[in-house]
């Protein structure tokens, strides 16, 4: 179908970009002079309209674009679809994709970090209270102190320690 008659959509406006995602709607003319069945929206990167361009088709005065660049300007343009065929093409619009913040996945890793830190810590503070509580203390220290004279003494053999008793 060729276009037939003039532009029955107004101005395009973008509610809302994200990394990879545009989202665009339109005001229709205010008397169209024919039944809108549905319209197109034909998207490209700027500078690149002889190169390659992508369209979708919604009912709707309005659409989310997907699969789009980060940091990328893209030229929008609309036109409607009447029983008579294809209206002309709006004025092109121009939105940009948001661009990718390098610092974002610094705080994921800083996030991970510290939850480690912070989940290690708490294993200790868990971990002497309760040797603290339940008397068990003394006598860890005294093993692992005779453990590493009996290990590190000059000329012996390591020995077996014989076990604790708590008591």
């Amino acid at each position: 179908m060729s276009s037939s008659g003039p532009a029955l959509v107004g101005v395009v406006k973008r509610d809302w970009s994200s990394l990879s995602s545009i989202a665009i709607s339109w005001t229709e003319v205010e008397q169209p002079p024919a039944d809108i069945l549905d319209y197109e929206v034909k998207y490209y990167e700027k500078e690149q309209e002889q190169l390659s361009y992508s369209s979708t088709r919604t009912k709707l005065p309005g659409v989310v674009v997907t699969g789009l660049k980060p940091g990328t300007l893209y030229v929008f343009r609309v036109r409607a679809r009447t029983a008579a065929g294809y209206t002309a093409y709006c004025p092109k619009f121009e939105f940009a994709t948001v661009e990718e913040d390098p610092n974002v996945a610094d705080h994921g890793q800083v996030l991970v970090v510290v939850t480690a830190a912070v989940g290690g810590c708490s294993l200790l503070v868990v971990l002497t209270l309760f040797l603290l509580i339940t008397g068990r203390w003394v006598p860890l220290v005294w093993s692992i102190s005779a453990w590493v004279c009996g290990v590190f003494s000059s000329n012996q053999t390591p020995r077996r320690l014989a076990p604790i008793r708590a008591g």
